[in-house]
């Protein structure tokens, strides 16, 4: 008690150069010191220490160790961290964070070599409000000597100890927790290591079951704990140059820090009592202080990912707790970004601490305040300038984005800040300030475009001439944007003349063939929209490129001129006079050739010149004939060819291997695209008739049509020029649809139309040129005629409705099949062709088109549904803005089969795409896709047939948690508020699915639900069922829940107690039986008190309801004597 209570009474002083710096003073850092006894004297460094002399050595000692540890951390190897893609934007705050992870990564460690240590409960100097020296690690006597092996001793476990005494023992074990080992040397010191693992594991278990405030001493001891083990000095490392110069830190495998297993429990406590609900902010934040709060932003800067994971979530509960630290903690990663972008260039953490502003600036109230503004203006756009912004793009983009969308004002002040840094030689970069306009734009209103269209459009037209295609080709991308497009139409008399010249060029002349197709398409929206601007701008170009071409030609003919008369003058030493002509001036370059009023003289040494000069005309010819015979990089979109069979089932896969096209927004690019002509695109866009007109037969099986379906010609027996005719005449040809009821009538005109359609499959896998709109016209008219007929209702429906258990049936076979298959197979290869043009396709593949397809799924053949499965992934891939309108129509499908009919056989496909749509959702999510897993995902629980569709349906609900852990909550309520009451089976079903839910949970949401949650899996448990029992007692088997069941024990116990002791007790099965006994063995080895408790409550109630029972019984009895007495008079029983 004596060694507490002077380790308690011990403070370091501390001023910081960012409280210098603000209105931070260091009489507020002062004020909250605790008062020290009258006997104390100030010693040089800062460290205010009580007379003991018996504690006096420590001092001294102290002052050794700070240069031993920082001598020995400097020794470690540093490594940068990759980035993936999914860290973003994406993602909420919590969604990765490993504060909440298995308990094998805290549970097993490997022990090193000590740098300090001190008898157990002996004084430590006191770190805990501190740090007068960032290297302070704790003191000891001797490094790495016996001493340190002979005193370092466990302390007895919280359960072996009196309540009373609970929170001494818990200062004493923060206190030997203080002590700091080195993990250079894995062989030294094993068993202390052990020791202090443990003893950091109890205390981390004891503050999360905590059940009453924590004193203002164990709040010190605490923090001064965290700070003995966190704060150190981050050593540069000998790869630091490169880093700084090539700066690929994605190719180097990041460097993880040797003393991380005791490292990651500390973070863990730190984590847990800071969310704890019994810490108590006013009086903790004495100890969480500013300067804690430095040292904590200072610790960002670690190479190892997994302590900025930790740091990111600790700094985001510290603000969230301690509103009074929060103008500092911004303005301290103010400070942080400015050292980073004028300075350094060299920081680990700063994706992490953008991701926390990310959830500030959502939270920031409106109007917005200056002080915000200016954070924006001076430390958020300037973010763009340094070389490695793609190491931190996703979410920088993300926070400049919410700024916009808080006060669409700032759009001007973003997008001329992104062109000020807008990069000049690096490709990459440009991209992602490409991908980041589209964001800011998505969100920009007119009045504000209008302000920086001219200067933003320059840009863009730079970008669109770009000899880079993917910079061309993302700044076409802009024009797939609605809004966007939008924002240019009502604009294009200021913007057509701007970016004309660069669509022309591309359009004639550009290397890739994607960017020459989408620069046709854009320059095709501009002309329907205005032929009147378009043409004039036309005219303009034309004329400035004739005015070049001029220039261009006396250019030559003077440099012509000039090597004749050097030619001839080469030996001589007299000057040359050469006349020039008149200067030309054009509209695009207003630069002056030669001038006729002013010789050009030439010297004596004028050969030598004129063969520099030749020799850089060479030179500059060579290279760009070099550019010219680059070979052209082939389209992703060729990986759409894999479907080289007529077969189903080797399309099954499909959907799984191609993920990536619904993770990404990029749309289908082209391989080959000639140039269009313009008129006869628009004479062929305004045809008029209907989108899909459809072939009347006037009889389907009659005589007539056997008379008149004769084969076409082969494509190989007509010359090219006629193809495209053919082509037309055999999809009519197809588009005659037979009766497959009678399968002996009209056998030749089937095959012919079977031939036929093989015929047109052939020819659209190998297609070298871009189907024009006639074609495509006429292929979804073919489509539509053989696929979009009324699915008839079976005999059997009224036995389905009823018992609805479609796997004793075999599925009915559509008969028509050998033409259905050929023409999905059809279809299919014209949507992944990339000779289908999107833009013009969609036309007629339009809304109609997508209610009839999701109509069709509703066909009993599993082979036609296991092919529009394919095919809608095609289209919701390709056809971009028909995205929104496929998700509501699956929706409304579902609404009707939940609410109305119960009856649809292609809900497991349908779930099936939308995994692999819900997959590919940016973070955070829209509020659209929240309300669907709301609204229809979870209730499609409630249907008896959920066997048919459940492991779909669950992989959907798991994805969603996945990507915001926040919505534990609400699914697992949903699956409480729908969980079968008489359906064993489906009972089995649920629990599966929530042990995947639960997989992916944080502690702080299944702390949320936990109540509730485990009421129903005690009435699992006490299930006479014994697949429902066996099933919940599963989830034991799972380390992650088994760890949030043991977090919270205290509230889980007494729920779930009844229901395994009757388990243990007397369930007629055995393996149940046996389960129950193993669970209950747990609780015992982990809390024995607890369990007795529980297991004196259970006695208790038992004994309670006995007599209760025994009560109803003797009652029962009296009253049937009353009655047996009564019978005969006649007379009314007493109640």
């Amino acid at each position: 008690m004596q060694d507490n209570a002077l380790s308690a009474s011990s403070q370091f002083c501390y001023k910081s150069k960012l409280s210098e710096s603000t209105n931070y003073n260091e009489a507020e850092d002062n004020s909250k010191r605790p008062s020290l006894s009258v006997f104390e004297e100030q010693r040089p460094n800062g460290v205010f220490l009580k007379f003991n002399f018996g504690k006096l050595l420590l001092v001294f000692s102290e002052l050794e160790l700070f240069s031993a540890s920082g001598f020995i951390l400097s020794k470690v190897s540093r490594k940068s961290s990759k980035r993936s893609e999914s860290r973003d934007g994406g993602h909420t705050l919590y969604s990765n964070g490993p504060s909440y992870s298995k308990s094998g990564e805290l549970g097993t460690s490997k022990a090193g070599n000590v740098i300090s240590s001190v008898p157990a409960g002996g004084f430590v100097s006191d770190v805990g409000n501190s740090y007068g020296n960032k290297n302070a690690k704790g003191v000891n006597l001797k490094l790495n000597g016996f001493v340190a092996s002979s005193s370092y001793e466990a302390l007895p476990g919280f359960r072996d100890v009196p309540n009373s005494e609970k929170q001494n023992l818990l200062v004493r074990k923060l206190n030997l927790c203080c002590v700091i080992f080195d993990f250079t040397d894995p062989t030294k010191h094993l068993k202390e290591k052990e020791i202090k693992r443990q003893t950091l594991l109890e205390v981390v278990d004891n503050v999360t079951s905590a059940n009453g405030k924590f004193s203002e001493i164990v709040m010190q001891e605490g923090i001064k704990m965290v700070s003995a083990n966190l704060f150190r000095s981050f050593s540069p490392q000998p790869r630091e140059n490169k880093v700084v110069d090539g700066f690929d830190l994605e190719e180097d495998e990041p460097s993880m820090d040797p003393a991380w297993p005791h490292l990651q429990i500390v973070y863990e406590f730190l984590l847990r009592f800071v969310a704890s609900p019994e810490t108590d902010a006013k009086l903790a934040k004495k100890y969480v202080d500013h300067s804690f709060i430095l040292k904590l932003l200072d610790l960002f800067d670690s190479e190892d990912p997994r302590e900025r994971e930790y740091l990111k979530t600790i700094l985001h509960r510290t603000y969230g707790k301690f509103m009074v630290h929060r103008p500092f903690i911004r303005k301290a990663i103010n400070n942080i970004f400015y050292s980073f972008i004028f300075e350094a260039e060299k920081h680990n953490g700063v994706s992490e601490l953008l991701e926390i502003l990310g959830s500030i600036i959502n939270g920031f109230a409106l109007p917005l305040k200056e002080e915000h503004k200016l954070f924006l203006v001076r430390a958020l756009i300037p973010l763009h300038k340094p070389k490695y912004l793609a190491m931190y793009h996703q979410q920088l983009s993300y926070c400049i984005t919410q700024f916009v969308e808080k006060d669409c004002k700032l759009s001007d002040t973003v997008i001329r800040g992104l062109l000020k840094y807008w990069p000049v030689t690096n490709s990459s970069k440009e991209v992602l300030f490409l991908s980041e306009l589209e964001e800011v734009l998505e969100a920009t209103q007119p009045s504000e475009f209008q302000r920086c269209m001219v200067p933003l459009f320059r840009q863009i037209a730079h970008c669109l001439n770009s000899s880079h295609f993917q910079v061309a080709e993302r700044a076409l991308f802009l024009w797939n944007n609605d809004h966007i497009e939008n924002l240019i139409k009502q604009n294009r008399k200021v913007l057509l003349p701007i970016i004309f010249f660069a669509l022309e060029k591309n359009a004639r002349n550009h290397w890739n063939q994607a960017v020459h197709s989408l620069t046709l398409n854009v320059r095709k929206i501009f002309y329907d929209l205005d032929p009147e601007l378009f043409n004039e701008c036309l005219a303009e170009f034309k004329e400035d490129e004739s005015k070049e071409d001029e220039v261009k030609a006396r250019r030559e003919a003077t440099w012509k001129r000039l090597e004749e008369v050097a030619a001839k003058k080469a030996s001589s030493n007299e000057p040359v006079l050469v006349r020039g002509r008149a200067p030309l001036r054009t509209a695009s370059h207003r630069t002056q050739i030669v001038s006729a009023t002013e010789p050009t003289w030439v010297a004596a040494d004028l050969a030598k010149l004129f063969s520099l000069c030749l020799s850089w005309k060479k030179i500059k010819d060579k290279s760009f004939l070099i550019l010219g015979r680059l070979p052209r990089k082939p389209s992703k979109s060729a990986d759409n060819r894999e479907y080289g069979g007529a077969s189903a089932s080797s399309l099954n896969a499909s959907i799984s291997s191609r993920k990536s096209d619904l993770a990404s927004d990029r749309p289908i690019n082209a391989n080959s695209v000639p140039v269009l002509d313009l008129d006869g695109a628009s004479r062929l866009a305004n045809r008029g008739g209907s989108k899909l007109p459809q072939v009347v037969n006037s009889k389907l099986n009659g005589n007539s049509v056997a008379a008149s379906y004769e084969a076409l010609p082969a494509f190989r027996d007509v010359p090219g020029s006629e193809k495209q005719i053919l082509f037309i005449k055999k999809l009519n040809l197809c588009s005659v649809v037979f009766d497959f009821t009678d399968p002996a009538k009209h056998l030749k005109e089937k095959d012919i139309k079977r031939q036929t359609l093989l015929e047109l499959v052939d020819h659209v896998s190998s297609a070298s040129g871009k189907f024009n709109e006639t074609i495509i016209q006429e292929a979804i008219k073919m489509v539509s005629v053989n696929l979009f007929r009324s699915l008839s209702p079976q005999l059997r429906e009224n036995k389905v409705l009823e018992s609805f258990d479609m796997e004793d049936d075999e599925p009915l076979m559509d008969p028509a099949w050998p033409h259905l298959q050929i023409v999905y197979e059809f279809f299919l290869r014209f949507v992944a062709s990339p000779e289908t043009d999107a833009k013009l396709a969609k036309r007629y593949i339009d809304q109609s088109f997508v209610l009839k397809l999701l109509d069709l799924f509703d066909s009993e053949d599993p082979r036609e549904r296991e092919y529009l499965k394919t095919i809608l992934h095609r289209i919701y891939g390709k056809f971009m803005v028909h995205r929104p309108f496929i998700r509501k129509g699956i929706n409304n499908i579902f609404f009707r089969f939940i609410f109305e009919t119960e009856k649809h056989n292609g809900i497991a496909e349908m779930l099936e795409v939308l995994g692999s749509i819900i997959n590919g959702f940016a973070l955070p999510l829209k509020e659209e896709h929240k309300l669907f897993l709301t609204r229809a995902l979870i209730p499609l629980h409630k249907p008896k047939c959920l066997s048919m569709y459940h492991q779909q349906l669950s992989y959907c609900i798991t994805q969603f948690v996945e990507k915001d852990c926040k919505l534990t909550d609400t699914v697992i309520r949903g699956l409480l508020k729908y969980w079968p009451i008489t359906s064993s089976s489906k009972e089995v079903m649920f629990l599966s699915e929530l042990e995947e839910i639960l997989e992916a949970t944080q502690p702080a949401e299944f702390q949320r639900c936990m109540v509730p949650l485990f009421r129903q899996i005690a009435r699992c448990l006490s299930s006479s069922h014994f697949q429902v029992a066996e099933r919940a007692l599963f989830l034991w088997n799972n380390e992650h829940i088994e760890n949030l069941i043991k977090q919270n024990r205290n509230v889980i116990l007494p729920i779930i107690f009844p229901a395994l002791e009757k388990n243990g007790r007397s369930h007629w099965n055995q393996a149940v039986h046996s389960l129950s006994l193993n669970i209950r063995k747990i609780f015992s080895d982990a809390d024995p008190e607890l369990v007795e408790e529980c297991l004196l409550k259970f006695q208790e109630d038992e004994a309670k309801m006995e007599e209760v029972k025994r009560k109803q019984e003797t009652t029962w009895k009296r009253l049937e004597e009353i009655a047996a007495s009564k019978a005969v008079s006649g007379k009314q029983c007493p109640a």
